[in-house]
């Protein structure tokens, strides 16, 4: 499937596909999942410095692979679904949620509450500050007109 004439910046694509994906019928996998996959995938390996552009990335798997980008459709809970990524083929560990991203993020934080002194104007908070730090700060200032 791959050509033995490829440069050294695309010999790792191969590798990379062998390794995380089973190409075949079925299955489906998210653009954004695929390069994120990508991405990682050449951090761990070393390969940064010969990462390919999304675009190239995509050209190579539909040239070296016949896998093509474009409206893939799928079903959950009897509702029918659309996403833009490449069909038949899926995660090697993860074929029930292939066309989801396995590389998750940390779980983001929430919000927290606002403290009485989010809620202060800058006004007052530099008033309060300056305060807390007066001696420091008047001692700085007879410092300076002193040079």
């Amino acid at each position: 499937m791959t050509h033995s004439n490829q440069s050294p910046a695309v010999n790792h694509l191969a590798k990379f596909i062998a390794e995380e994906f089973v190409i075949g019928k079925g299955g489906c996998v998210q653009i954004g999942a695929f390069l994120k996959a990508y991405e990682w995938w050449t951090s761990a390996r070393g390969v940064i410095n010969r990462r390919l552009t999304p675009v190239e990335l995509l050209d190579r798997v539909a040239q070296d692979f016949r896998i093509e980008p474009g409206k893939v459709r799928f079903t959950v809970d009897g509702e029918e679904r659309f996403i833009y990524g490449l069909a038949n083929i899926r995660f090697r560990n993860d074929p029930s949620l292939s066309w989801r991203l396995r590389y998750r993020a940390a779980p983001r934080e929430q919000p927290r509450e606002p403290t009485p002194d989010d809620t202060r104007s800058d006004q007052e908070r530099r008033r309060a500050y300056y305060i807390a730090n007066r001696e420091r700060i008047l001692a700085k200032r007879r410092e300076r007109k002193s040079r």
